[in-house]
């Protein structure tokens, strides 16, 4: 009786465990606006760097600067090489 009592509790686990770490894994997406009516940029690279800020490499519009508040456009008028990143 112990050892059938032993085997449904290590079944159970069994099968939670596999369902439960699926769960927890699930990635949590938010969208933010960055682009309000700028839906045609295309962004080809993401990057944060130390200071938490994240850059964003776009299809011929530059690179843009996002501090959590405000979006900064850098392009070849700043002195920028290309505005493809």
């Amino acid at each position: 009786m112990r050892f059938l009592k032993f085997y449904t509790i290590l079944a159970t686990l069994l099968v939670l465990i596999p369902l439960s770490d699926g769960i927890s894994q699930t990635p949590f997406l938010k969208k933010i606006p960055l682009f309000p009516g700028r839906e045609d940029y295309n962004v080809n690279v993401v990057f944060q760097d130390p200071r938490g800020w994240i850059w964003f490499g776009t299809d011929g519009k530059g690179l843009f600067r996002y501090d959590g508040i405000n979006l900064e456009q850098f392009t070849t008028a700043d002195s920028l090489a290309d505005d493809n990143i």
